[in-house]
């Protein structure tokens, strides 16, 4: 398998470890917010609302719809500014944390293991196999003989 195809299987595995285990519907939407809060959380960074709908390349509406379902699912949560009322953070639940760590732990078998090997390929290398075999005993049956 040539490198292109192994990235291209990785990335469709991973995709499907997404699907598995977050709660983003079949939605690249709501996969890119998951992803965003998580950032923020990951490197001690603030996250408003505003800065969260601005930073994924979808839709207000397809951002707003995926991100109030996630909210009242119990995935992210909100905690307001102290000096002003108007300002929201988001915050990743508990049980989003813990999703992201089973996410993140699949994720990394799939990126850290061998490219598969597909059937031609493993029928090509028997086949080279057993022709360096008939070979070598070739070689070794005409050593022997003389």
């Amino acid at each position: 398998m040539d490198k292109e195809t192994e990235i291209i299987s990785k990335l469709s595995a991973l995709r499907g470890c997404g699907e598995e285990h977050l709660p983003i519907d079949k939605s690249l939407v709501a996969y890119d917010l998951l992803l965003q809060v998580m950032i923020a959380y990951k490197t001690n960074q603030t996250l408003t609302v505003k800065t969260l709908f601005a930073s994924v390349p979808h839709s207000y509406t397809a951002i707003r719809h995926h991100y109030k379902r996630l909210l009242s699912d119990g995935w992210l949560g909100h905690k307001s500014d102290q000096l002003d009322a108007r300002i929201k953070y988001i915050e990743p639940t508990a049980k989003l944390i813990k999703t992201i760590e089973r996410f993140t732990n699949s994720a990394n078998r799939v990126l850290n293991s061998p490219p598969p090997v597909r059937q031609s390929d493993a029928k090509e290398n028997l086949s080279k196999l057993v022709l360096t075999i008939c070979c070598l005993n070739t070689t070794v049956f005409r050593f022997v003989s003389s």
